[in-house]
């Protein structure tokens, strides 16, 4: 993208690959609209679909190549309820866009802090693949990878990070101590 007089030039390859998210996004919104049609909240279905767009802006800043057009078709195929039980399932509490969820296969696959930034939530509750329960070590391990993910962009005066888990949930906590 180029600024020429005051305005933004997009180059054909960044319209090119936006055209391409937006129809993987189009669909998956039609998707999540027809599943969802008959439940009573549709301020649920559109928190959905908003976070899910402003997730994408932030996935595309990872540039137009063919790898991160990959990754971008892969989180959406994943995002339905197919994967319930099956992929580990990331609710988000309060905040922004309250009881919003995303499906991963692992931590690494998704962008907590980005998603943090969008819904300003207060804690995330995990389930992991398969409906597994919680270990001392896998609820550490994942702890650990979160906070690598939000320390890299924050610091630990800015947000403070707790978990705690119990049989087939861990819930990690969120403090924004700049708001406190």
């Amino acid at each position: 993208m180029k600024i020429v007089s005051g305005k933004c030039i997009r180059s054909k390859r960044e319209k090119v690959f936006d055209s391409k998210v937006n129809v993987l996004l189009a669909g998956w919104a039609k998707d999540w609209q027809d599943a969802l049609i008959e439940m009573p909240e549709n301020d649920f279905v559109r928190n959905v679909i908003e976070f899910m767009i402003k997730y994408m802006s932030f996935m595309k800043l990872n540039g137009e190549s063919e790898d991160n057009l990959a990754r971008i078709k892969y989180f959406f195929s994943i995002q339905n309820s197919e994967s319930d039980g099956e992929k580990m399932k990331i609710v988000f509490k309060e905040g922004l866009y309250p009881d919003v969820f995303i499906y991963a296969d692992k931590c690494q696959d998704v962008d907590i802090d980005d998603m943090y930034t969008i819904a300003s939530f207060d804690s995330m509750v995990i389930t992991r693949e398969g409906n597994k329960r919680w270990t001392k070590k896998s609820a550490d391990a994942f702890f650990k990878e979160v906070q690598d993910d939000i320390y890299f962009d924050n610091t630990k005066d800015e947000i403070f990070l707790d978990y705690e888990f119990k049989g087939k949930l861990l819930k990690i906590t969120f403090t924004n101590t700049m708001l406190h």
